[in-house]
Order: structure tokens, then sequence, then C-alpha cells
């Protein structure tokens, strides 16, 4: 048992050194763009971006009646038939 702590938390801090190289190299290039003259966002907006995607993942969806499509346009997915809407469309031409 406390062997594999100790694996975990070398793992850890593998990963932690790494993750620190990663800012440094994102901070580098940050630095370059800007003395080149490019428009680049603070970490901190980045990282408020990624904030809101995740908890805008986390929110649950509502199925919703009027997000389904109708009925005549669902095609088992066995069928070789387009969906009806498809077929009127036909016939009106």
């Amino acid at each position: 048992m406390k062997e594999q702590n100790t694996t975990l938390q070398t793992e850890l801090d593998d990963l932690l050194v790494c993750l620190a190289e990663q800012d440094e190299k994102c901070t580098s290039y940050r630095k370059r763009l800007r003395n080149l003259g490019e428009e680049v966002s603070d970490e901190d907006e980045d990282e408020d971006e990624v904030v809101e995607q995740v908890e805008a993942d986390e929110t649950p969806q509502h199925n919703d009646q009027t997000e389904t499509p109708e009925q005549s346009d669902v095609v088992p997915e066995h069928s070789t038939e387009p969906p009806q809407s498809e077929l009127e469309e036909l016939s009106l031409v």
C-alpha cells in the first residue's frame, strides 16, 4: 500500500512538472506573439473561457419536444427510403 502511494505521488509530481513546463512555454509564446504585434488574450481570460465551457458542458440538457424532429422525418437506420419530407419535395417537382 505504501509503495503504491509512493508511486502515485511520484507520478503526480512528474505531471505537475510537465504542467509547469507547458505553462512556461505558453507564457513564452504569448510574449513572443506580443513582441511581433499580435493580439493575445491573457492567461486569466483563457482560464475563464475553459471554466465557462466546462460548466456549460456539465449543465443538464433538457429534451424539449420542439427540438426533436418530426416523426415523419425519422428514418430507421435499416430503412433505405428517404424521409417523408424528402418524398413530399420530390412529388412537388
